[in-house]
């Protein structure tokens, strides 16, 4: 595969792109810590919260991805999965819980093929943080997987519970937390030209 050509960038437009992935990685590494460490109260369920940050997740990466050079189209597209995946659950806040986890995996399955692909075009460095970011994605998936069987009888008896709704924003902050490294590492490289 022929690696993608690289636009020559002033210094001065270099370090703006890179300020703009950067900023972009700390708002989702923020938009993590709103998911882990506040509660939802003051009229927000966990359906609303999840799909709120979602959106807002997806807004941000599909703007760092349209400033980049290499694999943007790629990069804009992780950002749209987790955009449409937010509307999806806003747009059916009432949704089963089963509904809603299929969507969270599915979500997190998509992500991590796009990313895992974008850090096939990339070189070292930024290599490395796309990658990991998809492993992230792809663990995730695979432990939501694996525990719906095991919370399956559970639910069915008890219904859901509180505590496994709300487990959905703890693994939106970690994949939040990768995605927002990830691109704090791309706006690195950007900068220093890796």
């Amino acid at each position: 595969m022929e690696e993608p050509v690289e636009t020559v960038l002033k210094p001065t437009q270099r370090s703006n792109r890179a300020l703009f992935i950067g900023g972009g990685g700390v708002a989702i590494i923020l938009l993590a810590a709103r998911a882990a460490f506040m509660p939802t109260d003051k009229g927000w369920s966990d359906a609303d919260l999840v799909a709120t940050l979602l959106v807002f997740a997806g807004l941000i990466e599909l703007a760092a991805g349209a400033a980049r050079d290499k694999a943007k189209v790629l990069a804009m597209l992780a950002g749209a999965i987790s955009l449409t995946a937010g509307l999806m659950l806003a747009a059916e806040p009432s949704a089963s819980l089963v509904r809603v986890t299929y969507l969270i995996i599915a979500w997190l399955g998509l992500r991590s093929l796009v990313l895992f692909s974008s850090g096939l075009l990339a070189n070292g460095f930024v290599q490395g943080w796309t990658i990991l970011s998809a492993a992230t994605d792809l663990i995730l998936a695979i432990m939501i997987l694996t525990g719906l069987a095991a919370a399956a009888a559970p639910i069915a008896f008890f219904g859901p519970t509180t505590a496994v709704i709300s487990s959905f924003v703890w693994v939106l902050a970690l994949s939040f937390v990768a995605t927002g490294t990830y691109l704090i590492g791309v706006a690195y490289a950007v900068q220093r030209r890796l």
